[in-house]
């Protein structure tokens, strides 16, 4: 399974355009200090779909940029 973080992408990403203090709060929250693009998610999922990811089961995958490692208020 593939757990993304907020991707800058859809709603995400119109709430973070209308809501500067929801995007501070996001870009605080992240390690990495950028949001996910959905490329970085897709790029997951190719990844577990390839020869390369056989071995790899029943685990789940965040592609977050650290972001569940922290409370999010």
């Amino acid at each position: 399974m593939v757990a993304p973080g907020i991707v800058n992408a859809g709603m995400a990403r119109r709430q973070i355009e209308i809501d500067p203090a929801f995007a501070r709060k996001a870009a605080k929250g992240i390690p990495l200090g950028t949001l996910q693009t959905a490329e970085q998610v897709a790029g997951a999922v190719a990844f577990l779909c390839s020869d390369e990811a056989e071995a790899v089961t029943g685990t789940t995958l965040l592609v977050d940029g650290g972001l569940s490692l922290f409370k999010y208020e």
